[in-house]
């Protein structure tokens, strides 16, 4: 692109995937939340706007606008938030003092 055009191309609209974002709600409903929490998953090809998977329903939407937290993902992975499952190996045996309900 940088040959042809002669400069560098505009990727800020290009979303990290992954990262979570509030999507407004359809309802018209005022005392429910406008918008809902959900995790970006891609772009559709057939219009514009982004896929975004919504965990409580299990679905992928698709929505025109989202306020994206990308910055929230990354010091998420930077702060040490990260961990890891085998440093957190609990034991799993029951105690003594447990009994049958």
């Amino acid at each position: 692109y940088e040959i042809w055009h002669g400069k560098a191309p505009n990727l800020s609209y290009l979303k990290v995937w992954g990262c979570e974002a509030y999507v407004k709600r359809e309802s018209a409903d005022k005392l429910h939340q406008r918008s809902v929490k959900c995790i970006f998953v891609g772009y559709p090809k057939e219009t514009m706007g982004y896929y975004f998977y919504f965990p409580p329903e299990n679905k992928v939407i698709v929505a025109r606008y989202g306020n994206f937290l990308e910055r929230d993902l990354i010091s998420q992975k930077f702060s040490g938030r990260d961990n890891n499952l085998e440093d957190d190996h609990m034991d799993t045996l029951p105690s003594e003092n447990t009994s049958e309900i």
